[in-house]
């Protein structure tokens, strides 16, 4: 289940809406039905703005950072004990991206986080809001999301034959899957 955002909890800011929760609401079902999903989404540093108004009605948008080591989310760690990452392939350079992971009850969610130092400061900006920047960044989170996700499931091992994009946020997943099957 590939989706732009997750809406489980107020602690894990990655979500802005009905997408979000109704993405969130899918994971916490299969979990209670026992369903077998795996769900992909992307670790947003600031998530989307809080908005806030001015005592003369103006809207303020505050972007405060999440820790990411105060949310439910854990990093994946390989077997060598390092943290699990995968990479894509952009004009000139690679971009990189840790996997985290969140349980929600019985179903797991990996998110991908591009702000870290392997990356540089244009990339690392990739996964900084929901929905956030130009339209540059915003292709590079859907790349991220659909190549970088199906990426991320064969580095965890998980090979499944039904794939659920939630909007088209992650129809490079798509591509990935025929270069893959064309290989």
């Amino acid at each position: 289940y590939f989706c732009m955002e997750y809406g489980l909890d107020t602690s894990l800011k990655i979500y802005s809406g009905g997408l979000g929760i109704l993405a969130g609401d899918y994971l916490k079902e299969s979990s209670d039905m026992n369903v077998n999903l795996t769900a992909v989404g992307l670790f947003y540093r600031y998530g989307y703005f809080n908005q806030r108004l001015t005592p003369q009605g103006n809207q303020v948008a505050e972007n405060d950072p999440q820790d990411f080591m105060k949310t439910p989310a854990q990093p994946v760690i390989d077997p060598d004990g390092k943290w699990l990452t995968i990479s894509v392939e952009l004009p000139g350079r690679v971009m990189q991206a840790r996997i985290w992971k969140v349980e929600v009850g019985r179903t797991d969610l990996y998110l991908l986080d591009t702000d870290y130092e392997a990356n540089s400061p244009e990339d690392r900006q990739v996964t900084h809001s929901l929905y956030g920047g130009d339209w540059d960044n915003r292709m590079k989170q859907e790349l991220l999301l659909g190549i970088g996700g199906v990426r991320a499931l064969r580095a965890l091992g998980i090979h499944t034959t039904i794939y659920h994009y939630n909007e088209g946020h992650a129809a490079f997943a798509g591509l990935e899957r025929l270069r893959e099957y064309i290989s």
